[in-house]
């Protein structure tokens, strides 16, 4: 049943809006120039009825996809959501997607993606933002243009504001709680559910998920087009098909389409008939429910058709009352599971860390399909990159992929970008601690996954052959890099070489998490080829060149080639020196993601000047003294500090404390302020008193610190002999009677330059 030429004489006037998408959907507004950006946390609800269990997110890159590395959420019971916070551009227009999940009104699964684009410029942190099927539709239209401006959107809006007969301000109200709306929404789905079951049948094979997607979001784009034909009535049912075959590019049963265009109109008609006076949520559910019974009759006629039954010639009857009194309420899903034996609940927990990933997503990918579907629970890393799931249920003696990705690297303080990979072995035991992600952890889940019986022979062949490329213990290799020299120097060398390789193809074309794992798996190609150690970058650089699509120059090689080695060869160098020790390793790291920010950023080789000079700076003179990460710092419980100005020889006292502090005669001109950092006492003091002498300044404390066996700090006056902020720091436990016994342990620690 194909009307090509109706089809063509109604869609010329929105060509401008649809169709003109030339394929990857993308953010303009992130390719944009601006510093100026602003932090959302944006919360709502999913409403077809109220959705439970949907995946919602943030999609940045408009690829109609919850990416594991964008701000994600799910939604609870009452079809509820709430964002972590984001950093977006101030005009960056938002899209968010919600996946999957449970209609609670009718308890059925979600087969679909609804979506909303939202305005950053006009965000409220207050504001619940609904995510329904009339936002669904603007968003189908907006995201079919080629510029996705701001403009665009607005006429969007109006084309399905103006189509269903409501407001543009209702659109992006909830359908749940506006009855008009709530007939709308109905209205939309039911159509959608229609033209789905009758188009698969057609196709007459299993689509898979990408094709699917996509027949969904045709079959809305035909129903766009198709109100925008409407003159006099909500719908017009007999246009709908033909324009959904000249979508797709498949004609559609002559028998089939002329039962569906009376059966819409009869559902509809159903819908709007029901849409009078005021309605509660129990009354919406129910009818909800009831009208999924009858569109199910309809679904199984076309199925029925599809084996040789003929279909009916007439509209099948559909007569749903629901009392105004009605207080039909959504049945509590409380059905109980039965055990399967073959599957445990499991308590898990672990770590992320190229520095500590601060705010990643960390899910187990339980199907293996690199995508965090409806029912994978997520959990977000602590400031220190820890997390935790309780009573995940999986199979036992079985291995998933469990998968972190977006966050905070705390090292660096910058965006992680990434996405890191481990091999979670379930076993009989139900707790399963100190799971690692990290560079090293997420090759050797590369490997495993790639091998064809994913066993523990697997695993173990994995974990052995990255260990042995890579030069370190294969007990090890899983394990966390922040606490280990050898694993740390090994991935911060292989992160900062993707950034080169990254970097590099980006300066040509647009570069996708996809692209990114492209230049991952080139790299590991190279190094299982050689090793970690050995590798040829010119090789990488060879297989990067064909991954990628593109004709590297000479010039962007030898850059990169320079770069590499450059890389490697400081990282080896800081590795012999005995002085970098676990404490500077984020400074480390943040030194050499600067250093190559900078010189990537410019495109021009330089040596990346990464000493362990540099490494292990302190503001506090070092000669004979020990390492103390508290030495002269408020840090931990030494919260406290009392300050001896330089001009004068008054004592500054904490009485409350009991700790006096100050210079035993007049000091001299240009002398600098000393200071003492201390706890608090936390016992009831003696009043007794002693005192401490160092040159010609003294502190005094009182004698129940001896009882705490506390410690204090005293920072001296700057050296003489000192061209730089140099200092004296020394340590003194108070567990003398008598201060000319006291001990001074000079110590220092590290800070940023």
């Amino acid at each position: 049943m194909k009307k090509s030429v109706y089809f063509l004489v109604f869609l010329f006037p929105v060509l401008l809006l649809l169709g003109c998408n030339s394929g990857e959907s993308n953010n303009p507004a992130l390719t944009q120039n601006t510093d100026s950006t602003k932090d959302l946390a944006i919360k709502g609800y999913v409403v077809d009825g109220y959705v439970k269990d949907a995946v919602v997110c943030i999609d940045r890159n408009y690829d109609t996809t919850c990416n594991a590395s964008e701000a994600l959420s799910a939604t609870s019971s009452s079809g509820y959501f709430s964002l972590p916070t984001t950093k977006v551009l101030a005009n960056e227009l938002l899209l968010l997607g919600a996946y999957n999940g449970t209609d609670t009104a009718t308890q059925r699964a979600f087969d679909g993606h609804m979506r909303r684009v939202v305005n950053a410029q006009t965000y409220q942190s207050d504001q619940a933002y609904i995510i329904s099927p009339m936002t669904d539709l603007v968003a189908t239209a907006f995201l079919d243009s080629s510029s996705k401006s701001l403009d665009i959107l607005q006429v969007a809006s109006k084309i399905v504001a103006d189509g269903y007969r409501i407001s543009e301000a209702m659109i992006n109200g909830n359908p749940m709680a506006d009855v008009a709306l709530f007939a709308v929404g109905q209205d939309i789905q039911q159509t959608k559910s229609i033209l789905e079951q009758a188009t698969l049948k057609t196709y007459g094979s299993t689509l898979t998920t990408t094709a699917k997607k996509q027949l969904q979001t045709n079959i809305k784009k035909a129903i766009l087009l198709q109100i925008q034909k409407n003159d006099d009535r909500i719908f017009v049912e007999s246009g709908l098909v033909a324009t959904l075959e000249d979508l797709i590019g498949v004609n559609i049963n002559d028998d089939i389409a002329t039962f569906i265009e009376v059966q819409l109109k009869n559902v509809r008609e159903a819908i709007y008939a029901f849409n009078e006076g005021q309605r509660t949520v129990a009354q919406l559910e129910a009818f909800q429910r009831a009208l999924e019974t009858e569109v199910d009759k309809v679904r199984d006629m076309i199925d029925l058709h599809a084996s040789g039954i003929p279909l009916p010639p007439f509209a099948l009857e559909i007569d749903i009352t629901v009392d105004i009194d009605d207080n039909t309420t959504v049945p509590d899903d409380n059905t109980t599971v039965p055990v399967d034996s073959n599957y445990a609940s499991y308590d898990i927990s672990g770590v992320m860390a190229d520095g500590y990933i601060s705010g990643a997503n960390i899910y187990v990918d339980k199907n293996s399909n690199e995508a965090l579907d409806s029912g994978e629970n997520f959990v977000s890393t602590s400031v220190d990159g820890v997390f935790s799931f309780s009573d995940l249920n999986l199979s036992k003696n079985s291995f998933y992929p469990i998968v972190g990705s977006g966050g905070v690297d705390t090292a660096t303080n910058k965006a992680f970008e990434r996405v890191y990979r481990s091999v979670l072995a379930t076993a009989e035991t139900s707790v399963i601690e100190g799971r690692v992600l990290s560079p090293l952890s997420d090759m050797v889940a590369t490997l495993f996954f790639r091998s064809s019986s994913k066993d523990s022979a697997a695993y173990t062949s994995a974990t052995s052959l990255i260990a042995q490329k890579f030069g370190v213990d294969q007990s090890v290799v899983v394990s966390d890099p922040m606490k280990s020299k050898k694993l740390f120097i090994n991935s911060l060398g292989l992160e900062a070489i993707k950034t080169v390789l990254e970097r590099l193809v980006s300066s040509k074309k647009t570069l996708t998490l996809y692209g990114k794992e492209q230049i991952k798996e080139a790299l590991l190609e190279q190094i299982l080829a050689s090793s970690y150690a050995d590798f040829n970058p010119s090789r990488v650089l060879t297989t990067v060149d064909i991954r990628s699509g593109m004709v590297l120059d000479s010039e962007d090689k030898a850059f990169a080639t320079d770069m590499i080695e450059n890389i490697k060869t400081t990282l080896d160098a800081l590795y012999m020196d005995t002085t970098i020790i676990e404490e500077l390793y984020p400074r480390l790291q943040k030194l050499l993601t600067d250093a190559l920010e900078e010189r990537i950023g410019e495109m021009q080789y330089q040596d990346l000047n990464v000493t362990a000079q540099k490494v292990s700076y302190s503001i506090y003179n070092k000669t004979d003294a020990i390492y103390d990460p508290l030495s002269c710092s408020t840090e931990g419980e030494y919260t406290k500090r009392l300050v001896s100005l330089s001009d004068e020889a008054i004592a500054i006292e904490d009485s409350t404390n009991g700790i006096i502090i100050g210079f035993d005669s007049q000091p001299a001109t240009g002398v600098e302020a000393i200071e003492i950092y201390y706890p608090s006492l936390g016992v009831s003091k003696q009043q007794e008193r002693v005192v401490v002498f160092k040159d010609n300044y003294y502190f005094s404390y009182d004698k129940a610190w001896i009882d705490t066996q506390k410690s204090v700090y005293l920072r001296s006056p700057r050296r003489e002999d000192s061209v730089s902020e140099s200092y004296d720091c020394y340590r003194i436990k108070l567990d003398q009677e008598f201060g000319i016994n006291a001990e001074f342990q000079k110590v220092y620690r590290y800070t940023d330059l």
